[in-house]
Formats: structure tokens, sequence, C-alpha cells
């Protein structure tokens, strides 16, 4: 598999969709609907990336036959991502 790119416009649009629907967790079709496969390679780095920097929980990335994979159900703002979306919000809105 290539490089993937760590985008922080996607970032901020996951991170914006997780702060309109919380508490609750996103439902998988509206996620693909929104983002696209739940397996692609650049959202999930993406995805590593916010758990990394300990905005969303750790557990959105999971293993299915050994392939990685993004589990909406898990998909959810930390505390501090919570924080940080409510308090800057994306620049791409305006």
């Amino acid at each position: 598999m290539g490089k993937s790119i760590i985008s922080g416009l996607l970032q901020l649009e996951v991170l914006d969709c997780l702060y309109a629907n919380h508490p609750a967790p996103l439902a998988w079709y509206g996620f693909v609907e929104q983002f696209g496969n739940l397996d692609d390679p650049y959202l999930i780095v993406n995805i590593q990336q916010l758990i990394a920097d300990g905005l969303i929980m750790p557990g959105a990335v999971t293993l299915v036959a050994g392939l990685e994979c993004i589990a909406t159900a898990k998909l959810k703002l930390t505390v501090s991502g919570y924080h940080f979306i409510a308090h800057n919000p994306p620049k791409y809105k305006y």
C-alpha cells in the first residue's frame, strides 16, 4: 500500500459530523454516504490520527477479516475532542 495523506480538512469534517450527532454514534450508512467506504485507507489513517491526538475514542478502527475498518458504533468524540470542535468551528463552513 502507498503512503496515505493526513488531511486536516477531512479531520475537521469528521469531528464536526461527530459533534453534530453527539452523544449518539453515527449510523454506518450515514457515515458511508458522507465519507465513503469504511475500509478506505485514506479515511482510516485520518481517523487513526484523530485517535492519536486524543480527539476520538480508541477502538474506532478495528480489524475485520485481517483488514482495518472503521467501526462507526465506536466512532465518538472524547471530552477533549468535544471541547476542541465546540470552540474551533471549522473554517470551511464560512
